[in-house]
């Protein structure tokens, strides 16, 4: 194997970029925070950060160094942050630049921050953790097996815009469902941070959420947030940076990063809610279409992934949905547009297979998998007997 293959052509990259950005400006990044409300402008746009509460008084400010360097990333913008972070977080940030180039070297510039008031590391201030619930299935998950903590953040105007009141207001009621159940102390953090990625949010959403964890959990000894996309998913997701091991890239020696539930699939995380919280899973909300009251469609693409994941773990959707719906007939006429998507897709067909009791409807499952990997992927040859 070649492994100087593409070495040159790097390297040609590189120096060209640093002839480019050495025209170009630095730009000055800063926050002001009073009351509960934090303004952080990062070069010409300010986004703010709003808490249901008084805000600490900030002695660093490790939390900024994420969504700048996610800024810096995605935009290919050079900046310069005055304020005191601590030496993990300015390691963090290097790590950070480094395997987002491999993650999504479609979506990455190489990160170009100057920190000036770098400070020694301190230990957690305190015992007390904060986990990130959504409502749904995930952080529902995630707060039932991990029980040590004590705080819950939801974050308004990532999957409801700030303006939604009705839908954000339903979908929070079944947030205060899932703390109360397990014992959080909910708070409600508002930001317009999202505004800034409306293309390749999923490639960097979890350095948004670090960057909520760390400013919501100031003085907590660190922060959780739940893995979108089982063992298997994180094959083929690989646009995505919720992927197992990524919590060493956004902690610091002060405020860990965990990243919890990312292993077991859908279907199984679903079992076992319902297993050891059944009167919680009808209250459970994770659709992004269902705009209007919070809850869930049914019939949407993450709908249809949870009735597949029910029937293979042998749950009536009427856990969960007001209906019954076979999601063979979505599948069978399911265009996923690329090949890339094509395997997102059959990851979870693929699952269907395998726990799938009714020989019929897995031969038909099979035969989905099998028209889509043909027409997606090229395959050639018999795969079904």
């Amino acid at each position: 194997m070649d492994r100087t293959q593409g070495t040159l052509s790097d390297k040609v990259h590189r120096k060209f970029l640093n002839i480019v950005r050495s025209a170009r400006p630095r730009h000055h990044a800063d926050i002001d925070a009073a009351g509960n409300r934090l303004l952080f402008r990062i070069g010409k746009k300010t986004r703010y950060f709003e808490m249901d509460r008084p805000l600490p008084n900030f002695e660093t400010f490790d939390f900024a160094v994420f969504t700048l360097a996610a800024q810096s990333i995605r935009r290919g913008v050079s900046f310069r942050f005055d304020l005191p972070i601590s030496q993990s977080a300015a390691n963090a940030a290097a790590r950070i630049g480094s395997i987002w180039q491999q993650r999504t070297p479609q979506f990455a510039s190489p990160m170009d921050i100057e920190f000036t008031n770098i400070v020694a590391d301190r230990a957690p201030a305190s015992d007390e953790r904060i986990i990130c619930i959504s409502g749904g299935i995930d952080s529902a998950y995630s707060a039932l097996t991990n029980p040590e903590f004590a705080h819950g953040l939801s974050i308004r105007g990532f999957d409801f815009p700030m303006e939604n009141y009705s839908g954000f207001s339903g979908r929070q009621k079944r947030m205060q469902k899932v703390a109360d159940h397990f014992s959080l102390e909910l708070q409600e953090l508002r930001t317009d941070l999202s505004l800034s990625y409306k293309t390749q949010y999923d490639s960097f959403n979890v350095l948004f959420l670090t960057t909520c964890l760390g400013f919501a959990g100031y003085g907590m000894g660190g922060g959780a947030f739940s893995g979108d996309f089982s063992a298997v998913g994180q094959l083929v997701a690989t646009t995505f940076c919720s992927a197992e091991g990524i919590s060493k890239y956004l902690s610091t020696s002060e405020f860990p990063v965990e990243m919890l539930g990312s292993l077991p699939s859908r279907g199984e995380k679903i079992n076992t809610i319902y297993e050891n919280a059944p009167d919680l899973i009808g209250h459970l909300g994770f659709c992004l279409v269902e705009q209007e009251h919070g809850g869930n469609c049914g019939v949407c693409d993450k709908c249809i992934r949870t009735r597949l994941a029910m029937d293979y773990m042998g749950l009536d959707h009427s856990l969960i949905f007001e209906d019954e719906l076979d999601p063979i007939e979505y599948f069978r006429h399911r265009n996923p547009g690329s090949a890339y998507m094509a395997n997102l897709v059959l990851v979870h067909i693929d699952l269907a297979i395998d726990g799938q009791i009714d020989d019929a409807k897995r031969r038909e499952y099979m035969e989905i998998a099998d028209t889509m990997r043909r027409k997606w992927h090229g395959l050639r040859g018999n795969y079904i007997a």
